[in-house]
């Protein structure tokens, strides 16, 4: 019997890279810059793990780091974004790739996951600014 890897959506020119989180703040808000690529298994449960950890209602997801993603790694975003509805908090994906973007659109989480960009994080309803 042979057994193959599920296919990863990687950014070209990138090596697909254990999931590194590292977790700050912004005045009132979580930020979690998340590094390498978000694959079903320890990437996925790492993430949610790190996220399901804080304690603000508001938490922004970088993702400008991320060298790969696959199904898990959207089950995890999606399983983020209900628990963050679930507790009365807000959830914002910031600096989505262009490859994972394509993949939300494709898939249409795009209607579902919170985007923003640098430029529209301003218009936000909560303070990000430093303390």
């Amino acid at each position: 019997m042979v057994t193959r890897k599920a296919p990863t959506l990687e950014r070209q020119g990138r090596k697909t890279m254990t999931l590194h989180i590292e977790n700050g703040r912004l005045g009132d808000t979580a930020v979690v810059t998340c590094n390498g690529a978000i694959l079903a298994g320890e990437g996925a449960l790492r993430l949610r793990e790190g996220v399901m950890a804080l304690s603000q209602r508001h938490i922004l997801l970088d993702l400008s780091a991320v060298s790969g993603i696959d199904a898990g790694g959207l089950g995890a975003l999606v399983y983020l974004e209900q628990w963050a509805r679930n507790r009365g908090a807000d959830l914002l994906l910031l600096n989505v790739p262009g490859f994972v973007m394509e993949v939300l659109e494709l898939t249409h989480l795009d209607m579902v996951l919170r985007i923003c960009t640098l430029e529209g994080i301003e218009a936000q309803p909560y303070p990000l600014h430093a303390a």
